[in-house]
C-alpha cells in the first residue's frame, strides 16, 4: 500500500509499505500516542479484507473493515461514512456496521455497482477463527490424498476475487477465495465429512468474528473474509 513512484530507496525507483510494517509502524506509534489499541483500521483499497491482513492487525485494532474484491474506483462515500464517528456513544462494531451499510447502498442505488463488497470484522476473535480453522483442516488432512480432487475444485470453483484462469499467473496470481465458501463446497462434496464438529464450531466462530458484510449482485457468494490460496 502508499505507493512511491518516486522513492531512491530502491533499484527501480519504486517503494510501498508492506503489511508487516504497517503493523511495525502501528505498534510503534500506538504506545507513543498513549493509545491501546485503533478503534477502527479501514481499508480503502482492493483485497484486503484477507484473513492475513487480520492476523497482522489483530493486536493493534478493535475492527477492521475491508473489501475482499476489487474495490470500485470512487472508493468510499466519506459524506455519509465521517458523520458516523460522530455519534458520541456508538462503539466499534456498530460503527463499523453503519460504514458498511453507508458503501452498501451507495453502490446498490446511486452507483449501481454489481461486484462491490465490504466487510467489518471484529479482530478480538481473530485468533480463535483462526485456531477453529486449523482443527477443520487438521481433521480433513488425513483424508486430503484420498479427496484431493474434491479440494481442488471446492477452492476452483468457489467465490473469488480473480479470474478462473489466475492460477496460470505462477507466483503474480491474486489468489483470493472467499474461506468460507470454500469450507461449504468442501462440506457438501465430501463424503462422510471427517471435519463435522470441528467446521460447526468454525462457523459459529465466523458468526462471531464477521461483524457484517455487505456484497453487489454479482458477490452474493461472498461471507466477508478470503485467503490466499
Amino acid at each position: 500500500m502508499s505507493n512511491d513512484h518516486d522513492s531512491p530507496g530502491n533499484s527501480d525507483g519504486t517503494d510501498d509499505i508492506k503489511l508487516i510494517e504497517l503493523r511495525e509502524a502501528l505498534e510503534t506509534a500506538l504506545p507513543a500516542a498513549g493509545v491501546k489499541k485503533l478503534n477502527i483500521i479501514g481499508f480503502d483499497m482492493c483485497l484486503m479484507s484477507q484473513i492475513e491482513t487480520a492476523t497482522e492487525l489483530g493486536d493493534v485494532a478493535e475492527v477492521m473493515i475491508a473489501s475482499q474484491a476489487l474495490e470500485p474506483g470512487m472508493g468510499w462515500p466519506y459524506d455519509v461514512v465521517i458523520p458516523a464517528f460522530a455519534k458520541g456513544t456508538a462503539g466499534s462494531r456498530r460503527i463499523g456496521t453503519d460504514i458498511v451499510n453507508a458503501f452498501d447502498d451507495f453502490y446498490k442505488t446511486v452507483r449501481k455497482e454489481e461486484i462491490a463488497t465490504l466487510a467489518a470484522l471484529d479482530l478480538s476473535q481473530v485468533g480463535e477463527f483462526n485456531a477453529k480453522l486449523e482443527a477443520v483442516l487438521v481433521k480433513y488432512e488425513p483424508t486430503m490424498q484420498k479427496n484431493w480432487p474434491t479440494l481442488a475444485r471446492a477452492i476452483f470453483y468457489g467465490e473469488q476475487y480473480c479470474d478462473r484462469t489466475d492460477y496460470r499467473r505462477g507466483a503474480q496470481a491474486l489468489a483470493t477465495f472467499d474461506i468460507l465458501d470454500i469450507l461449504k463446497r468442501l462440506r457438501h462434496a465430501t463424503e462422510n465429512f471427517p471435519a463435522e464438529n470441528e467446521y460447526r464450531d468454525f462457523m459459529a466462530v465466523a458468526d462471531k468474528f464477521i461483524i457484517t458484510s455487505a456484497n453487489s449482485v454479482r458477490r452474493q457468494l461472498s461471507n466477508g473474509v478470503a485467503v490466499y490460496a
